[in-house]
């Protein structure tokens, strides 16, 4: 099977949200510093409530509870708006660049502007499945990005 299509920002933008969000160190600091800065937070509540300043104490009691509920929130965003700077420094002359890739029964070709590959199909660690792509990890860490949109018999897979 033969595919051939153009990769843009959102495809490679979606790859990295996508690894970031398996990393367990990325999982690991998400929740750290959800509670780390609640938990600051709370002890500026405690230590106004202390010294009776019940004004202070409320509103950081607020403070607080909206943190804990947009944190993750924040944290998305800030995330995406980092591997967007990534991604346009290092992916930029890759953007709408055709991308062709044909399985066949033992292998993996891969032919682009820049050249040509074949990899085992032995070698593909895993394969995940989003929306709108499919992700091939290699043992070597090198990854494709395929289109959903582009595959006809997506049964193939």
């Amino acid at each position: 099977m033969k595919i051939q299509y153009r990769l843009e920002e959102k495809d490679f933008l979606a790859f990295q949200l996508f690894s970031a969000s398996k990393l367990e160190r990325i999982q690991k600091r998400r929740r750290n510093g959800r509670v780390l800065i609640t938990l600051m937070t709370l002890a500026l509540v405690f230590l106004d409530y202390w010294r009776g300043n019940f004004f202070m104490s409320s509103f950081f009691a607020i403070i607080s509870i909206i943190i804990w509920v947009f944190y993750p929130s924040y944290f998305k965003w800030r995330y995406k708006r980092h591997y967007l700077k990534l991604i346009k420094e290092d992916y930029l002359q890759r953007f709408g660049q055709v991308e062709n890739i044909e399985f066949t029964e033992d292998y993996i070709n891969s032919y682009d502007h820049t050249g040509d590959g074949k990899i085992k199909l032995s070698e593909v660690e895993t394969m995940s499945e989003t929306q709108s792509h499919f992700f091939f990890r290699f043992n070597t860490n090198m990854s494709f990005i395929i289109l959903k949109r582009e595959i006809e018999d997506i049964l193939f897979f």
